[in-house]
């Protein structure tokens, strides 16, 4: 990497400033460090924070691109309590990040756990078919335990 003497300081030329890879990295940064960012109490406010490698956007950027980023991905950390690491990211599809928020409610049925739009696709069912049995009082093995079209499904559990 090339560096430039601006003003008594060397500044790192890439030539990336300008791309997505850098956006991401600035804004993981600012979610972090920055706490005027909308999101910082999320972030740094409880904790989370950037390895020190990663404080190079040059490091960042090797790792990046040794490891699968493609402009349709999104950095997500695996393990949401602890901070952007090697260990602790991929990158992940936007429906993938959003199965993994801290607020999703998960379902246990037959011993797995799953957000309500997996259970679902799992069940080749709609989304919408599972809220209405959930709001309508069907217990969590009512509402995934029936399958949709069944003559139970019409008038069975309905409070």
């Amino acid at each position: 990497m090339n560096t430039v003497r601006n003003n008594g300081w060397f500044k790192p030329i890439h030539g990336m400033s300008r791309t997505r890879l850098h956006r991401i990295w600035h804004a993981m940064k600012s979610r972090c460090f920055s706490s005027k960012h909308p999101h910082y109490k999320l972030y740094g406010g409880r904790g989370i924070s950037v390895c020190d490698a990663w404080l190079n956007f040059a490091t960042f950027a090797e790792w990046a691109l040794q490891n699968g980023y493609r402009d349709d991905l999104t950095i997500e950390r695996k393990d949401g309590n602890l901070g952007y690491a090697p260990d602790n990211c991929t990158w992940a599809t936007y429906a993938e990040q959003a199965h993994n928020r801290r607020d999703n409610r998960k379902f246990l049925f037959a011993g797995e756990s799953l957000t309500l739009r997996e259970w679902a696709r799992r069940l080749n069912t709609s989304h919408g078919t599972l809220m209405f049995r959930l709001k309508r009082g069907w217990t969590v093995e009512q509402t995934l335990g029936t399958s949709v079209g069944s003559k139970h499904a019409r008038y069975h559990y309905v409070s």
